[in-house]
């Protein structure tokens, strides 16, 4: 589900984020957002979903750096031999 509004910057550059978008993002109160500013594009995050985001790439990261070393031990010549037999 998508959601389309304007929001008006004020004198002291801030916006209000309209209550539907809120309750789409799960934003509330005291919420941490992120704004990442690339060319005439503002993205803005739940800093929360960015830190999941984060943890779940590093899992990904000790997965792949854990089958490499596990490579390292079972692709050896030593154990190649019993597959003869």
């Amino acid at each position: 589900m998508s959601c389309l509004k304007v929001a008006t910057v004020s004198d002291k550059g801030q916006i209000s984020i309209p209550l539907d978008i809120r309750e789409l993002m799960g934003i509330e109160k005291g919420d941490s957002l992120v704004l990442v500013a690339n060319e005439n594009e503002l993205i803005v995050r739940k800093s929360d979903d960015i830190a999941k985001k984060v943890l779940k790439d590093e899992d990904k990261i000790y997965l792949l750096a854990s089958q490499e070393s596990m490579k390292k031990l079972w692709d050896n010549d030593e154990d190649a031999r019993w597959e003869k037999y």
